[in-house]
């Protein structure tokens, strides 16, 4: 079918039709389904409940979540929640991942978080910073607990 005789099926005209395929306009979903049906088609919309386009990093966690158990268990790390950006469903494309856990670091030292920081640094590809309440700022601790959502 020609692009004249797709129009005048459609009820629109040929330059208008050559617009919309250029990308160049758009049309109405109503107009959308005259054309499709004139070529002999039917349109189908179908919703999803798509995540908040900050919430696609926390999503990304959640999906490793038992991943991300596993390795802190190995180091001691207990209660492993996200906070930050990522929690609050405001980050973006290229934000690092907070992560709150517990753990002694007073008795075990930093080395077993520097550990398990290098590890989700991997296992999520992106930036990622692990702290305990107790290492963080105090004006900072009140604020992490409020956005931390447990994993």
């Amino acid at each position: 079918m020609t692009q004249a005789a797709l129009a005048r099926a459609a009820g629109t005209s040929q330059p208008t039709l050559a617009a919309y395929e250029a990308g160049a306009k758009s049309p109405s979903v109503r107009t959308l389904d005259k054309i499709v049906r004139a070529a002999g088609f039917s349109l189908t919309a179908v919703l999803h409940t798509a995540p908040a386009a900050g919430g696609v990093v926390l999503a990304e966690v959640r999906a490793r979540q038992a991943e991300i158990r596993k390795s802190a268990a190995g180091y001691g790390i207990r209660n492993v929640r996200v906070f930050g950006s990522a929690a609050r469903g405001d980050s973006r494309p290229d934000s690092d991942v907070d992560l709150l856990v517990d753990f002694d670091a007073e008795r075990y030292g930093l080395g077993p978080l520097a550990g398990f920081r290098a590890e989700m640094r991997d296992l999520l590809g992106r930036d990622v910073d692990v702290a305990t309440l107790a290492l963080l700022r105090e004006d900072l601790r009140a604020v992490a607990e409020a956005d931390a959502v447990p994993l």
